[in-house]
C-alpha cells in the first residue's frame, strides 16, 4: 500500500490512480507523508478492522486525501494476504471505471 501511494503521489500524471490495502504509513505521521504532494486521481483505501497496528493509518489517509476522489472501506478482516484477493476486482472497477 505504501509503495503504491508513494508512486501515485510522487507522479500523479503517470500513476494518478491507486488502490492501497491496509497502507502502513507509520512510523511517519500521515500529514507529514502527504505534505507537499498532489493528491489527484482516484484512490481506493481499505482499512482492515482487525489490524490494530496500521488500521488507523488508513482512516487518517482517507481524511488527508480529502482533495482527491477517495473510496474508503473498512473490512472485518486482518492484515493478511488471504484478505486481499476477493477485493481486487472491486478496487479495479472503482479506480478504472471504464
Amino acid at each position: 500500500g505504501l509503495a503504491a501511494l508513494d508512486l501515485a503521489l510522487a507522479q500523479p500524471d503517470l500513476f494518478g490512480h491507486c488502490a492501497a490495502w491496509a497502507p502502513a504509513i507509520a512510523p511517519q505521521e500521515v500529514p507529514a507523508f502527504l505534505a507537499g504532494r498532489s493528491a489527484r486521481g482516484q484512490f481506493v483505501v481499505t482499512r482492515h478492522l482487525y489490524d490494530a497496528e496500521w488500521g488507523p493509518d488508513a482512516s487518517a489517509l482517507r481524511d488527508g486525501l480529502s482533495a482527491a476522489s477517495v473510496f474508503y472501506r473498512e473490512i472485518p478482516e486482518g492484515h493478511t494476504l488471504a484478505a486481499w484477493p476477493g477485493r481486487v476486482a472491486d478496487a479495479l472497477v472503482r479506480v478504472f471505471p471504464r
